[in-house]
Formats: C-alpha cells, sequence, structure tokens
C-alpha cells in the first residue's frame, strides 16, 4: 500500500508567497488611499487638478486590486476571473442605466412642465 504524505514545508513556502503577494497588494492600497487622503485634507490641490488626480488614483487602486486580490494576471485560471469579472460590469451597468432611464422617463411623465404648472395654477386661481 503506498501511502502519499503530504509535504508540509512546501505548502508552508505556497502560503507565505501567497501572503506575502497579499500584504504588498495590501500596502500599495493604503499608500494609494493616504495619498488621495492628504492631496483633499490638506487642500494640496484645487479645483479640476484635484479631481483629476482623485480619479488617477481610483483607477490606479482599481486595478492594484485586480491584480493583487484578484488575481487577474497572466495565468490560465486569470482568464476565467476576468470574464467572470467582466460578466459582473455588465450586469451593474445594465442595472445602474436601466435604472437612471427609468427614473429620467418617470420623471419627464410625472412632473408637469412649466407651462402646464402656470395653467393649472391660473385654473384653479379661476375656480376660487
Amino acid at each position: 500500500m503506498d501511502i502519499e504524505t503530504p509535504n508540509i514545508l512546501e505548502d508552508w513556502k505556497d502560503h507565505g508567497a501567497k501572503i506575502q503577494v497579499y500584504i504588498v497588494g495590501f500596502a500599495i492600497s493604503i499608500l494609494l488611499t493616504l495619498i488621495a487622503f492628504v492631496i483633499t485634507f490638506y487642500h494640496l490641490l484645487s479645483g479640476w487638478e484635484n479631481v483629476a488626480l482623485l480619479i488617477f488614483l481610483a483607477i490606479l487602486q482599481l486595478f492594484v486590486q485586480l491584480i493583487f486580490f484578484f488575481h487577474i494576471g497572466s495565468k490560465a485560471q486569470s482568464k476565467w476571473n476576468i470574464l467572470i469579472f467582466l460578466f459582473m460590469i455588465m450586469i451593474v451597468a445594465i442595472l445602474v442605466i436601466g435604472s437612471l432611464w427609468i427614473m429620467t422617463n418617470l420623471n419627464s411623465k410625472m412632473m408637469p412642465t412649466t407651462k402646464q404648472m402656470i395653467q393649472y395654477m391660473n385654473a384653479q386661481g379661476a375656480a376660487l
């Protein structure tokens, strides 16, 4: 009977490498967050420069999250992760765009125009 014993040392090395990747990703995420906080809190930039830098830092943060935590890279398994991520983006986009479309449509159908409101108020005033 051949019993295969697990190689505990190899498991720990692999586990340590994974933890190291998470720690690096976490450190980069914290650094990007602190940069955004300091720039905003101390008003180092004003107006559109601040907005542009914050958007850039947010996009950079997104890529850090995707690479270090979602493991989207060049491995074979990451193709499935990319597919799942793109499907999630599609579903969220459908929900957001659909909700905005419905709310805009309801707003245009429910709210009277200024002309209609004036006519209504004149009719109410004439009835009094």
